[in-house]
């Protein structure tokens, strides 16, 4: 948090830049002044240097138009801004400002004065509260607020926002207006405290990224209009329940790993969906019919979970799979319907009850680059294949445990 701290990778997209705005010719005096009138001298313009280039702060505020960056990583020979200085918000035409990483415990009521403000960046200062100054900038799109010490969201409508990156906070509600943000494709409350996402997300009909890993969530809200989601981040979280996930027609991937779910959520018609990751649950059974509708899954995970069966959808009805990871449940038997599975390359079946592998599997060796049975006794004829299997897979450049 603030200055000189650590990093997340940011998730959101750079708003596009805008056409400066176009300055008015001044009006001419309607009469001509007289010999004796004296006439005021213009102002001089900004000061910056020889090059062209601001060279501090006060230059740059002075030559901006419609993008100020006062970021410490832009100016890193200047002290730390610390203060917002009023010049700033005198600047009404700006519509990116960028206040990154600049030892900020503050931002003053008077950004509500940048009217035409799409772009903002706040993340990586010292701040403990947002203004409530921020819903005069009607006009936002992209707000960053993230790696502060914000304990409270402000209770404004902000309709135009379409990346909202708030992660690495202290948040532990949100207001329920956030559901009226109705511009909102991104959103991103990684690593807060949030223990219940408010109910008015469930109108958020534009939603393309939700990230709200790493908190206390333990459900989640009606996702029936989230029509255009294509990536679902909950995972580390204290998730018991779920609503159905049928309505998700877009999503392409689902990360809910290490959370408290014993049955696996409802699934629906998902020809898009590509990864899922529900591994570190107490998920006890997989309904075979739900794989029947995912024919572009690649990477399939459910460690360390209690199931006792694989459903044989999995391995006929997703011909690209690529990577299935079930190591750490009590599965009996892996099914010999994999050796079918011609896009398979990592296979993680360890520590499971499995005595025995399928003669199909042989088939696949040229193909696998990962491996892992540990954790099992296998017969004879099994080590005597996984022996075989090992020297192609690990000839190919691959790795092979068993």
């Amino acid at each position: 948090m603030g200055c000189g701290g650590s990093v997340v990778p940011p998730t959101g997209k750079n708003s596009p830049a805008s056409q400066p705005a176009t300055a008015t010719e001044p009006t001419k005096p309607a009469t001509a002044p007289s010999a004796v009138t004296s006439v005021a001298a213009a102002p001089p313009p900004p000061a910056v240097s020889e090059n062209g280039k601001p060279q501090n702060y006060d230059e740059a505020i002075a030559a901006a138009t419609t993008e100020l960056d006062l970021s410490g990583e832009t100016w890193p020979g200047q002290a730390a801004l610390g203060d917002v200085p009023q010049s700033v918000f005198d600047k009404s035409a700006l519509q990116t400002l960028i206040l990154k990483k600049c030892c900020i415990s503050e931002l003053p009521e008077g950004v509500s004065e940048l009217k035409q403000l799409k772009t903002l960046d706040i993340s990586e200062n010292t701040l403990g509260a947002l203004p409530k100054g921020l819903e005069g900038c009607s006009l936002l799109e992209s707000l960053d607020c993230s790696d502060n010490g914000l304990t409270q969201f402000p209770d404004i409508v902000l309709p135009s926002v379409r990346e909202l990156n708030a992660y690495k906070n202290a948040f532990t509600k949100l207001p329920d207006s956030l559901g009226q943000w109705s511009s909102l494709e991104l959103v991103n409350f990684f690593n807060n405290k949030i223990i219940k996402m408010p109910p008015s997300f469930a109108n958020l009909t534009q939603l393309d990224d939700v990230n709200f890993a790493s908190n206390k969530l333990k459900t989640l809200p009606k996702t029936d209009q989230w029509k255009k989601l294509k990536r679902l981040a909950v995972f580390w979280n204290n998730l018991v329940m779920l609503p159905s996930f049928a309505g998700l027609e877009s999503l392409e991937c689902l990360q809910m790993y290490d959370n408290s779910l014993e049955t696996f959520p409802e699934m629906g018609n998902h020809p898009q969906l590509k990864e899922i990751d529900l591994s570190g649950n107490r998920i006890a059974a997989l309904r075979a019919e739900d794989f029947s509708q995912m024919p572009a899954l690649e990477s399939f995970q459910v460690a360390k979970n209690m199931l006792e069966e694989l459903p044989l959808q999995i391995l006929q009805s997703c011909p690209q799979l690529n990577l299935l990871n079930v190591s750490g449940n009590p599965l009996g038997a892996l099914p010999e319907e994999v050796g079918g599975c011609e896009a398979l390359q990592v296979l993680f079946w360890a520590k499971t009850r499995c005595t025995a592998l399928p003669a199909t599997l042989e088939a696949l060796g040229p193909k696998l680059a990962r491996v892992d049975f540990e954790g099992h006794e296998f017969d004879s004829d099994t080590r005597a294949m996984c022996d075989r299997l090992e020297q192609v897979v690990v000839a190919n450049g691959g790795f092979f445990k068993f």
